[in-house]
């Protein structure tokens, strides 16, 4: 999870980040957008005929393509796209990987943040960004530690001219598939039924490749954790639907956890 370029996206996500690049006051080459997403030539040309035959207005230059937002249909259906939060979403990523890439500081605007339970502005050095675009690691000078942000939680994000500043502190850990970090990993394995495995590769795709069927009906997570809290909360909504088995960490977590709420 080492790198600025976003590889797994959504369909969805992958139409919003041509569009992002084709309204843009430059003209893309196909082979600069297939590039930039990971796809085929033939995929963008695909996109690009999608939009047309959405009513977009494409200009074309010597096999380069532009979008012009504020010409005709083309701002009636940006102004809708804009209101959208995957499209607020990317944008946020596409700042952050900017600065990244310019090692100069953000600022983002609103941050909603589960762990302090705040709302407020900061300014912060990002340095990098995790390979599915859901979490950003930045040095936040006003606490002197690096930190995760996730780019669906700002209002806005905006590249600023001041350059880093605190390099030298910057420092990035593993994240496990329920957005905690840390160095210190806990193994967990939980038996799951159908309705357990289905939820979880619904809520957490990325826990795919550490789900082992064992018959029609059961399957075991075996994955490592930095926090109890992620797993924790998948396991308290599902009860009926899941044992927990050679991790008493997580079994000694759900049972204070389950004695607080009956307090």
């Amino acid at each position: 999870m080492k790198t600025t370029k976003i590889h797994e996206q959504s369909h969805v996500g992958r139409l919003f980040r041509v569009l992002n690049m084709l309204q843009s006051v430059k003209y893309y080459r196909t082979e600069e957008i297939a590039e930039a997403l990971g796809v085929s030539k033939r995929t963008v040309m695909r996109y690009i005929d999608d939009f047309r035959s959405a009513g977009f207005e494409i200009f074309i230059d010597r096999h380069c393509y532009r979008i012009d937002k504020r010409s005709g249909a083309n701002k009636l259906f940006f102004n809708i796209i804009s209101n959208t939060d995957e499209w607020q979403t990317l944008n946020n990523t596409e700042q952050f990987a900017s600065a990244v890439k310019m090692k100069r500081f953000v600022r983002i605007e609103e941050y909603i943040s589960a762990h302090s339970k705040t709302v407020r502005t900061r300014d912060l050095e990002p340095f990098e960004i995790t390979d599915d675009g859901k979490f950003v690691w930045c040095y936040d000078p006003q606490d002197c530690q690096c930190k995760t942000f996730r780019p669906s939680r700002c209002k806005s994000v905006s590249v600023l001219s001041k350059p880093w500043a605190h390099a030298g502190s910057f420092r990035s850990e593993d994240i496990d598939i329920f957005g905690f970090h840390g160095s210190n990993p806990i193994k967990v394995r939980i038996e799951l039924d159908i309705m357990a495995r289905n939820l979880l590769l619904e809520e957490y795709p990325a826990a795919k490749p550490y789900i082992t069927q064992m018959s029609e009906s059961e399957w075991i997570l075996s994955i490592d954790v930095y926090d109890l809290r992620g797993v924790g909360r998948f396991c308290m909504g599902l009860l009926k639907h899941i044992k927990i088995t050679d991790t008493p960490q997580l079994k000694e977590y759900l049972l204070s956890e389950y004695e607080s709420l009956t307090e």
